[in-house]
Order: structure tokens, then C-alpha cells, then sequence
């Protein structure tokens, strides 16, 4: 494109040029913030620098939600088979857009200093730079968290094959992580029960469980 830039992400296109446009494609994501529910266009203009920041913002407030919902970081909710095991964590690759988008667009605005479009194509880049960091930080720790979960489900069952009757062993597998997170501060005399209770009464959430403890076990190594 003469005079500018573009990245495509495959479900958006953002393009920037000396005219001062910038476009965001239809698609699954992008019509749900077009009013026409096709093309969605904002011209730059002077006095616009705070329009601009709410579009992106209203953009990027689609986005990220719909990425980390429907790619998540989770992935045992789907049937797995040899085809399908493979994981791409695909926020991350929009994560590294975000910051290459960011850069591209304040380096044009530097580039185009002199113009009336340079000083809002900064800004923009600002705003997606930040966005990236935003993002790659709530992926950070989303990651430690769900590792530290897996690591508690390991714990956990270890745990209970020694504590557990034999007739209760078989139901182990029946618990799930919420489960084990609330239960994993009972002490040992009392887990038995307890594990019976969260089962029998399929108590689904953490903190009723945690709640039920009579002898709490503190965890001090939490990420």
C-alpha cells in the first residue's frame, strides 16, 4: 500500500495511510462493533485523538474477550484424538500483533511527524503497544494459575489414595479442580468426610468447601 501499512489477522485487517483512514474488515468478531454490520471506518481528523482511543478501545474490548473465551488457555474441554492434540496458544500469536501492529503504526506516525495524521498514528501505537502488554500479563497469569491447578490435582489425588477407604478410592476420579482447590486446606483426619460431603452433595464451587474445613492446612507456596 503506497504511503502506509497494513497487518492482517485473518478475521480483521487494520490498514493506515497518509490519507488518514483506518479500516476494519468484516468478520465474525468486527460486526458485532459495525452499526452497519459491514465495513467499520474511522477517519482521522484533528480533534479526534479521543475518538480514536475509544474506537480502539471498543475494538480491542471485542477482541480480547472472544480470543481468550473461545481459545482459552484450557483446552480438556474438547474431545481429544492425534488430529486435534496439538495446541497453539493463538492469544499469544495476537498478543505479538498487538505490539508489532503498535510499533508499526507509531513508527508511520514518526515517520509522518510533519503531517495532521502522525501525532494520532503515536497514539495509536501507544494504545496498542499497551494493549499487547496488557494481554501477555493476563496470559502470564493465567498460565501460572491453571499450571498451579494441575500441580494441586496431582497432589491431591496422591493424597487421597492414602487417606481414602478402599470402597472410596474408585470415586477419586470423580472430583474435579474446584473441588480439589477447596479441599486441599482440610487436614487429613478430616478429608475423608469431607470428600464424601463435596461428592454426595455435589458441591460444585471452591469456597463452600473451603468453608467447611474445621482444621485449616495453610498453603504458604501459592504462585
Amino acid at each position: 500500500m503506497l504511503g502506509g501499512f497494513y497487518f492482517d489477522t485473518g478475521t480483521c485487517r487494520f490498514e493506515a495511510h497518509s490519507g488518514g483512514m483506518f479500516w476494519i474488515n468484516r468478520g465474525r468478531v468486527m460486526n458485532r462493533i459495525s452499526e452497519k454490520g459491514g465495513l467499520a471506518i474511522f477517519r482521522i481528523h484533528e480533534g479526534s485523538y479521543q475518538d480514536f482511543n475509544q474506537f480502539v478501545g471498543r475494538v480491542l474490548a471485542t477482541i480480547l474477550p472472544e480470543l481468550i473465551r473461545n481459545e482459552g488457555i484450557v483446552t480438556d474441554q474438547v474431545p481429544q484424538n492425534f488430529d486435534n492434540h496439538p495446541f497453539l496458544p493463538k492469544p499469544w500469536l495476537f498478543t505479538a500483533l498487538l505490539i508489532l501492529a503498535g510499533t508499526l503504526t507509531a513508527t508511520a506516525g514518526l515517520l509522518m511527524l510533519g503531517s495532521a495524521v502522525g501525532p494520532y498514528l503515536i497514539g495509536g501505537g501507544v494504545v496498542l503497544n499497551g494493549s499487547g502488554g496488557l494481554l501477555g500479563l493476563a496470559l502470564l497469569r493465567g498460565y501460572a494459575v491453571n499450571l498451579q491447578d494441575r500441580i494441586i490435582r496431582t497432589e491431591m489425588r496422591a493424597r487421597l489414595e492414602g487417606l481414602l477407604p478402599t470402597e472410596d478410592l474408585g470415586r477419586i476420579q470423580n472430583l474435579t479442580i474446584k473441588q480439589m482447590v477447596g479441599m486441599r486446606f482440610a487436614s487429613d483426619s478430616e478429608m475423608p468426610e469431607l470428600f464424601r460431603k463435596v461428592l454426595d452433595d455435589d458441591i460444585q464451587d471452591a469456597t463452600p468447601i473451603k468453608k467447611m474445613v474445621k482444621d485449616w492446612q495453610g498453603d504458604y507456596h501459592r504462585v
